[in-house]
């Protein structure tokens, strides 16, 4: 393993921890509604359309690295409810979309399997060009610099959705501290 390997997978553990500390408190029953101004709807991404969006790219960096992307892959599914233009839509019956523990989960393991790859890959091929499609457009040029932005920089614009959306819905700033990174550098994981 590289130090940007090393950087990369530090970066991708904090965005996912952060991104679980989000989730945490959120009730079930809420997880796909629309945030709510005044009684009014804000048509603003949901916290299980998040989830499950980001759920898709892991098993997308995978593949650009050369490893199998099942090993990341959300169920097939989903690229139907969550992939880029698809509509978030209020689920006030839990008709549309999967439950909060299970979309949870499933971003919690495709990024953990993924930044676990990710850290055994040499700094050498993390500059190499990547092979992605032209949605990262011309400006991401290196594996490592596509794979930082499909795990980090997508995600927490995404997960500022999610900030957003708990301030709308009334609940507090999510309970996150450095002691739950030190622990996944301890352990390898967070849970």
């Amino acid at each position: 393993m590289g130090e940007i390997a090393e950087m990369l997978w530090a970066n991708t553990v904090r965005t996912r921890e952060i991104g679980l500390a989000l989730a945490r408190d959120i009730p079930p029953e809420q997880f796909a509604r629309l945030a709510l101004v005044d009684g009014q709807p804000v048509f603003m991404n949901h916290p299980a359309f998040v989830y499950g969006h980001l759920s898709l790219y892991p098993a997308r960096v995978l593949k650009m690295a050369g490893f199998d992307p099942d090993e990341a892959a959300a169920p097939y599914w989903y690229d139907e409810l969550f992939s880029p233009g698809a509509i978030c839509q209020d689920d006030p019956f839990a008709e549309i979309y999967p439950e909060r523990d299970q979309i949870v989960e499933q971003f919690r393991l495709s990024v953990r399997n993924t930044s676990d790859r990710i850290r055994t890959i040499d700094d050498e091929r993390l500059c190499e060009m990547h092979t992605m499609s032209p949605e990262l457009g011309s400006t991401i040029l290196s594996l490592g610099a596509a794979a930082d932005y499909l795990l980090n920089n997508h995600p927490m614009f995404h997960l500022g959705q999610v900030s957003a959306w708990r301030r709308c819905m009334g609940l507090a700033s999510a309970e996150w501290t450095s002691d739950a990174f030190r622990s996944a550098s301890e352990h390898g994981d967070l849970r």
